[in-house]
């Protein structure tokens, strides 16, 4: 067996025990779902880890991701930060 067979099953191994919990934790009532623009973020950024061997594709991906990521979070946040209570 080959070393990236080896890593290829470890790593399904660990995308199913991580798929296996948050199954069985279920969703917290209180979380925010996850917005279009963050799932193609985090697209992106699992597009980095799968074209990573060829690097300046890789780190284009992530680099993208991380910046949707980030204008993300400043349009959810909105003008005036996020909301006080009160």
């Amino acid at each position: 067996m080959s070393a990236s067979t080896v890593y290829i099953t470890l790593g399904l191994v660990v995308l199913l025990a991580l798929l296996v919990l948050a199954v069985l934790l279920g969703r917290r009532p209180d979380a925010t779902p996850l917005t279009p623009l963050g799932a193609f973020a985090l697209g992106m950024v699992v597009a980095g880890f799968v074209f990573g061997e060829n690097r300046a594709v890789g780190y284009t991906f992530f680099a993208v991701g991380i910046g949707l990521a980030v204008v993300d979070a400043v349009r959810r946040r909105g003008p005036r930060g996020p909301q006080q209570g009160g």
